[in-house]
């Protein structure tokens, strides 16, 4: 295999590939990527057996044939060329040459024949979505993914599709059981011939979200999304991205929004999210409690903590009930309000005690839930 490729085309592809390549493995094919020359192109393709993509660019193709290359350092050294024209050649024993003008080095890779085959693509059911709003949708709820549970839904985000009259949404769902997040947004259905794909909901591993996100910062349109089977597919021109679903069925934790609303405040988001930021500071480092004092058009935080001390700030509000108080966690109140975009939002509770619910005031489409804690 020989090809010459612009510096500026090698390197985009191998952005894409080589975090999904595994890191550490006791199977060395893994850490890899399988570079396929063909045509007028190369495929680049890696996996970790749960993530897979492939990606194409457009190449000089001087013999066709497939290498495997170490992923990390292959990034590595083609990130510190010159923006000029690459050569790579397979030699002997799997080895490959890396050439440019006067400069060259040499990678170990292995048997391409032992990369595992690439999964087969057969969905017709395909929705479009703007990468912009898919990657706004992923931030507004993946803070609330536990980082390590063994409950196997909570370190995932449940995607759900549905339909109200004739238009598609899909809706995302995180929880770690002390706080929950949900965003909807309307997609356009694609057709490519058929369409039998059940509408139904599936558990994305937060993995498969991290390399999702990374794959939407280099996407300036839309993005066609199917669900087929155990994966998730994410096509973009001549990128693919497959990401192996949970098996499992994700609880209703929609149940914990409360129907009925007796108390709502209304207050400017970027205010409170700095105002809890500040006093947090004195919170106990471990459980982050901070107390909320509302009345009439004004809210008062508040918190102690024997490491640190004490602090107290006071924001005005929208609100003309009975006074009342509700202690939450002020990192995960922050977290809520730094990953919002609206002007203002709602705080709204059925009971003191009871979850409080962060919703957006000017849109409907994303709402927050935080479970109380004692004071």
């Amino acid at each position: 295999m020989q090809f010459e490729i612009e510096k500026k085309a090698l390197q985009e592809v191998i952005f894409l590939a080589q975090t999904v390549a595994e890191k550490k493995t006791n199977m060395p094919y893994l850490v890899n990527l399988l570079i396929e020359a063909e045509n007028d192109s190369i495929r680049v393709y890696a996996t970790d057996l749960e993530i897979s993509i492939v990606t194409k660019a457009p190449a000089k193709v001087i013999s066709s044939g497939r290498a495997t290359v170490h992923a990390k350092y292959f990034n590595e050294l083609v990130k510190d060329l010159n923006d000029l024209p690459v050569t790579i050649t397979s030699l002997d024993n799997f080895w490959v040459q890396i050439k440019q003008k006067r400069y060259q080095s040499k990678l170990q890779g292995s048997d391409p024949k032992q990369y595992p085959l690439f999964p087969v693509i057969g969905s017709y059911d395909f929705f479009k979505i703007k990468a912009s709003v898919l990657k706004e949708m992923i931030a507004k709820v993946v803070f609330c993914v536990a980082a390590e549970d063994s409950r196997y839904f909570l370190n995932a985000v449940h995607l759900e599709r549905y339909w109200e009259g004739d238009q598609l949404f899909i809706k995302m769902t995180a929880t770690d059981s002390f706080r929950l997040a949900v965003v909807s947004n309307p997609v356009d259905k694609v057709s490519y011939g058929k369409d039998n794909a059940q509408i139904h909901g599936v558990i994305i591993p937060r993995k498969g979200l991290n390399e999702l996100s990374r794959l939407l910062e280099t996407v300036d349109n839309s993005v066609e999304i199917a669900i087929e089977g155990a994966q998730l597919v994410v096509k973009h021109h001549d990128t693919v991205l497959l990401i192996r679903l949970i098996e499992g069925k994700y609880p209703n934790f929609l149940k914990l929004i409360p129907e009925k609303i007796n108390y709502n405040i209304i207050v400017p988001r970027q205010i409170l999210y700095s105002s809890v930021k500040r006093v947090s500071f004195h919170a106990h480092q471990k459980s982050k409690s901070v107390i909320l004092d509302f009345s009439k058009s004004k809210m008062q935080i508040s918190t102690s903590g024997q490491e640190i001390g004490e602090a107290s700030d006071e924001v005005e509000v929208q609100y003309d009930g009975p006074e009342f108080k509700a202690t939450i966690n002020a990192r995960f109140m922050t977290e809520m309000l730094n990953a919002d975009t609206s002007d203002l939002v709602d705080l709204q509770l059925m009971a003191p005690n009871s979850p409080l619910i962060v919703r957006s005031h000017d849109v409907t489409n994303y709402t927050c839930v935080l479970m109380p804690m004692k004071y």
